[in-house]
Parts: C-alpha cells; structure tokens; sequence
C-alpha cells in the first residue's frame, strides 16, 4: 500500500509540474535523477564545455559539438575554467553539481576528469591560497579557500566508453552580490588508447520526493 502511495505522490508531482509549465505558457520537464530525485527546472545553470575558456598552462583542447577533450597522440592535461551565470532562483537554490563526461577506465588513474567548484570574492582576494599543515606527518599543502566542491571521475567505479552522468552535493549559500563563481574542469590523459573528455555542466537545485 505504501509503494503505491509513493507511486501516486510521483505521478502528482510530474502532473502538477506539467500544469504550471502549461499554464504559464511553457511546458517545463522535470529530469528524475534516480530513485527520488529529480531536477526541479527553476534557474538551472548548464554549460557546454566546449564554450568554456582554457587555462593559459593547458594544452590546446579539441572541441567536438558539446564536447572537449586532448588531441591524439597526446598525454596530458587540458584545463578549462567555466564562468558562472547568475540564474540561480531563490526559491531553489543550488544543491548539486552535474558533470557529463567520459573516462574509459573508470576507477584507474591513468585517465581522469575533475570539475571543482569555486568562488571569488569581488575584492579578488577568497581565491589566495595559504598553506596549512596536514594531520600525518610534517608535511604542508596548499589549500584553496575557493574551493566549494569536487567531482572525480576516479571516485566512480564504472568503466564505459560512452559518456557518463553524474552530479555531487553542493553545500553553498551562492551570493552573486559578494562573489564571483566559476568551474574548473580538467580532462587528464596518460594512456593514449582512451578517449576521455568533458561534454555538459549543470548547477541546479535537488529535490527529494521519495524518500
């Protein structure tokens, strides 16, 4: 009885987003993550790769549709930074970050694609990095107070060739007023017969309606 009652809640919920999207003269579709999850359509940010900037250390990047990756024959890196527009709705603000991208070896390190989430404060001045040391040993490293969040194709077990999905929780209260914001991917290659690259970013707001 329960399982249908949730099926129901769903069912209502997709037919009252359609409703609103219908009566305000646009039909607005809601993206089910999984399993309660969905994408609610209010101020979604999504960005092409290819349109993104790269970083004056990076390799030069090949642009195919959407997507972005290395040349052939070339191990490497290629960096992107990604500026963020303010369309974020204040009803929903942004609660995750989806990436779309491909590496081949999934969990391997030979390949791997990271998008990091950052802010800058207007005075420039949130970006610096300071050094702190870590809990093992004597060693310092640099710490970036910019950073907000990390997505790491490494972290995700699944090895395919074809272009993945995924998205990690952001838990930042954006104020576009104070501060300026951007995405940094980076696409590495170590193994010349895998093809990995970046195609689609999105900021957009995450709900939950099943539990």
């Amino acid at each position: 009885m329960k399982r249908k009652i949730i099926k129901l809640n769903r069912a209502a919920v997709l037919l009252a987003s359609l409703f609103i999207g219908l009566g305000s003269g646009t039909a607005q579709a809601t993206r089910f993550l999984g399993f309660g999850d969905f994408i609610i359509p209010n101020g979604v940010w999504t960005q092409i790769a290819s349109d993104c900037t790269p970083d004056e250390a990076s390799i030069n990047p090949v642009r195919t549709g959407s997507g972005v990756s290395l040349p052939s024959a070339t191990t490497g890196m290629v960096t992107l930074r990604c500026n963020i527009d303010n369309v974020m709705d204040k009803a929903f603000p942004w609660s995750a970050l989806e990436v779309v991208y491909k590496d081949s070896d999934g969990s391997g390190t030979a390949d791997q694609v990271t998008a990091s989430l950052h802010k800058v404060g207007l005075n420039a001045q949130s970006e610096s990095r300071v050094f702190t040391p870590i809990t093992a040993g004597n060693i310092t490293l640099p710490v970036d107070p910019s950073l907000l969040a990390v997505f790491d194709s490494n972290q995700v077990a699944s090895a395919t060739n074809t272009a993945q999905t995924h998205h990690i929780k952001v838990n930042h209260s954006f104020d576009f007023t104070e501060n300026a914001y951007y995405v940094l991917v980076k696409v590495k290659r170590a193994d010349l017969s895998k093809t990995p690259g970046v195609f689609v970013l999105r900021l957009f707001a995450k709900g939950n309606i099943g539990g």
